[in-house]
C-alpha cells in the first residue's frame, strides 16, 4: 500500500510539469546579430535588449540583455516559450 501511495504522489507532482513544458507551450529560438556603431562616439558601451514587444525603449523584463563595446560584433540568442503559434513580430 505504501508503494502505491508513493507512485501516486510521484505522478501528481511530476505530471503538471510535463504538461506545462511539453504540451501547452511551444519553444522558439530568437536572436540578433550585429555590430553597434556610432559616428559621434568612438569608444563606450551600449546596452542591447531583446524584447517580445515592439517599439518599447526601456523593457523592464526583457527576454535577453547584454552590454557590449561599440564596434565589436555580438550575438544574442534566447529560447522563448509561447502559447501562440509564433512570437510577436
Amino acid at each position: 500500500m505504501l508503494v502505491f501511495k508513493t507512485i501516486i504522489l510521484v505522478i501528481v507532482i511530476f505530471t503538471p510539469k510535463i504538461i506545462e513544458t511539453n504540451i501547452l507551450y511551444k519553444t522558439y529560438e530568437v536572436g540578433i546579430l550585429g555590430i553597434p556603431l556610432c559616428k559621434k562616439v568612438a569608444t563606450g558601451f551600449v546596452v542591447v535588449y531583446l524584447s517580445e514587444k515592439p517599439h518599447i525603449q526601456k523593457e523592464w523584463k526583457p527576454i535577453a540583455r547584454t552590454v557590449i563595446e561599440y564596434g565589436r560584433q555580438f550575438v544574442l540568442i534566447r529560447k522563448v516559450k509561447s502559447l501562440k503559434k509564433r512570437p510577436s513580430k
